[in-house]
């Protein structure tokens, strides 16, 4: 049998090696809830309207590339709206 100070080395080694044992409960992280400000809906804009007639001189393409244009637009201010209403809390 081992005696005298390696015995002590070795206890001593043992004592760090096996520590204390502490049962640590794991906890989820703290929730993050982010929270959007309002916003409001600008102010429509009145389109200037114009007659029939005033598109004479154009070709039927560009109308054509007129209405599409206008289409394009409304849907894109459409989706806008979409996304500015979905700040809002009464829904």
């Amino acid at each position: 049998m081992i005696k005298g100070e390696p015995m002590k080395l070795i206890l001593i080694a043992l004592l760090f090696l096996t520590g204390c044992s502490v049962n640590v409960e794991k906890k989820d992280p703290p929730k993050v809830v982010y929270v959007s400000t309002p916003l409001q809906l600008p102010i429509k804009p009145e389109y200037p309207k114009v007659k029939g007639n005033d598109l004479d001189c154009l070709s039927d393409s560009t109308k054509r590339e007129l209405l599409n244009r206008d289409i394009v637009m409304k849907n894109y201010i459409g989706d806008l709206e979409t996304v500015i209403l979905s700040t809002q809390k009464n829904k």
